[in-house]
């Protein structure tokens, strides 16, 4: 699995050296010195620095004033769709969508997302609270799939911040849910390019804490991550990468529902016969191959390409991306089937994205 070469790598590669005056000298590798791996061109992660354009800086946010995020409103809202959390509403909540710079392979873009911050309850001067990384599951591939832009998510945040955190709720790459629109499709299931959005979304809204001066709330340093499904697998990657891209944003907790962290036996699973995982790992295969700029090809019949491309730049849901192929055979190619009945063990670069 790729991040689990890249942290081997760092766990054993490193030590020590000597420079010209014979003194030991630490040459540990960075990871964002050359993080390019499975076939991709080589790049180097941007620095963070103090000006407008790089990673995780606010661009700009805009309030939810549509629906009413009252405790009272909160439990009657959520409670009408199934959801009634153990615990009681107790701030009135504030919902901000937001837009924000990050990197994609060493190349600074902006993402979206949304926070949700609790007021301080009557009679208080001070409430000082955990920020919560809110990472959710699978929502789509593209910009109308942006989980902020709904109404759902936005009430799911605004439900956590109720009981007292700072919530923060980015939409990951290639789903921006308010400006510019994104030149990617969603790198589903790929760990760097969520764990990088999702830290530097942290990172801007601290900045949205300050600009919309909500008097007597403060943040807590430190992260706390919760993600499901998805979601689960991007609060383990924020939790991996974290101490080497975001050292100034620490995690603290993760807390990672049903994740899809066992990618290999997921796929090989999808291989064996048609399942729901079959699904997904066409589309994980889908946008694998824009980002680390391989052929699909390799992977998916040729005559399953253009519909599955079609697919993520356009729906949301899973259903319908294999088209009417029912079995593997009818959905991956000869040479990709062969390493999923050796397990992915070998050396050519859907082995090591998976």
């Amino acid at each position: 699995m790729r991040l689990l070469i890249l942290l081997s790598a760092l766990t054993l590669v490193s030590c020590e050296g000597q420079n010209p005056a014979g003194e030991a000298v630490d040459v540990t590798p960075v990871l964002g010195d050359a993080p390019a791996v499975c076939g991709a061109l080589a790049y180097a992660w941007l620095p963070t620095a103090a000006t407008p354009s790089a990673p995780g800086h606010l661009v700009g946010q805009t309030e939810v004033t549509n629906i009413n995020f009252s405790a009272k409103s909160l439990g009657g809202l959520l409670g009408a769709i199934g959801v009634n959390l153990p615990l009681d509403y107790k701030y009135d909540v504030r919902v901000f969508r937001f837009r924000y710079t990050t990197q994609d392979r060493g190349a600074a873009t902006q993402a979206t997302g949304f926070v949700a911050l609790p007021k301080l309850a009557e009679g208080q001067s001070a409430l000082e609270v955990d920020l919560l990384l809110y990472l959710h599951g699978t929502a789509g591939f593209n910009d109308g799939c942006a989980p902020s832009a709904k109404a759902l998510d936005p009430l799911a945040g605004a439900a956590l911040a109720s009981v007292g955190h700072m919530v923060v709720a980015p939409d990951y790459l290639g789903m921006n849910g308010n400006g510019a629109p994104s030149t990617q499709v969603h790198p589903y299931v790929i760990a760097e390019p969520t764990a990088i959005a999702s830290l530097d979304a942290v990172r801007a809204a601290r900045e949205l804490l300050v600009a919309v001066q909500m008097a007597g709330l403060s943040a807590r340093g430190g992260v706390l991550v919760l993600g499901g499904s998805q979601g689960g697998h991007a609060a383990l990657a924020v939790g991996a990468y974290g101490g080497h891209y975001a050292p100034d944003q620490p995690v603290v907790a993760v807390a990672a529902s049903v994740p899809l962290i066992d990618v290999v036996g997921e796929a090989v699973r999808a291989t064996e016969k048609k399942v729901l995982g079959t699904e997904n790992l066409a589309a994980i295969l889908t946008a694998g191959a824009q980002w680390y700029g391989l052929e699909l090809d390799t992977a998916l019949l040729p005559t399953l390409v253009p519909h599955a491309r079609q697919h993520v730049e356009e729906k949301c849901t899973l259903s319908g991306i294999l088209a009417d192929a029912k079995t593997p055979a009818q959905i991956f190619t000869e040479p990709f089937l062969a390493a999923a009945a050796d397990g992915f063990k070998g050396d050519d670069p859907w082995s090591c994205v998976l």
